[in-house]
């Protein structure tokens, strides 16, 4: 535990990157079922499925965090050299989760236990430290979350 208590430590001073206007790609948009909040819903062409999904596509280095029907809330890296540490996240003020490092995957994977936090959270704060690079804390809004979140098991998205 004292190992985790130094990343906890290490990491506050992590360079805040707090979500700002989400972008999103052209093709995100024509795909999309609907935006609630800060989520779209977007339908995968051809494949049966909608995943809903916070994108900044004009801001490189920035996550984007997204969730299929399984309810499993997934975070495409993009820190192509990985990760050099734990990842630590948090819905608002709560508990701190931690992913170690050597399970630490693209995407990444958060735990599924975590969706009803993020259904009645503000914030979700996920802190990062890319190989080479300062620790990056990063905050996505959760407004809307709740509503994407019904618009998977409607019959447009099945």
């Amino acid at each position: 535990m004292g190992g985790r208590l130094f990343v906890i430590a290490a990491l506050a001073g992590a360079v805040p990157f707090i979500a700002s206007a989400q972008s999103w790609t052209n093709w995100e948009r024509q795909n999309s079922v609907t935006k609630s909040g800060d989520w779209m819903v977007i339908k995968q062409p051809g494949a049966g499925f909608c995943y809903l999904k916070q994108s900044y596509n004009d801001q490189t280095g920035k996550m984007e965090l997204s969730m299929k029907a399984d309810y499993h809330p997934f975070v495409p890296l993009p820190f192509y050299r990985g990760l050099d540490g734990d990842v630590i996240y948090r819905v608002d003020d709560g508990a701190l989760r931690i992913i170690p490092q050597n399970r630490a995957r693209n995407p990444l994977l958060l735990s599924k236990e975590i969706v009803p936090e993020l259904k009645s959270g503000s914030v979700l704060t996920i802190r990062v430290k890319p190989v080479g690079r300062p620790p990056i804390e990063q905050r996505f809004s959760l407004r809307g979350f709740t509503a994407a979140t019904a618009w998977l098991n409607k019959p447009v998205c099945n």
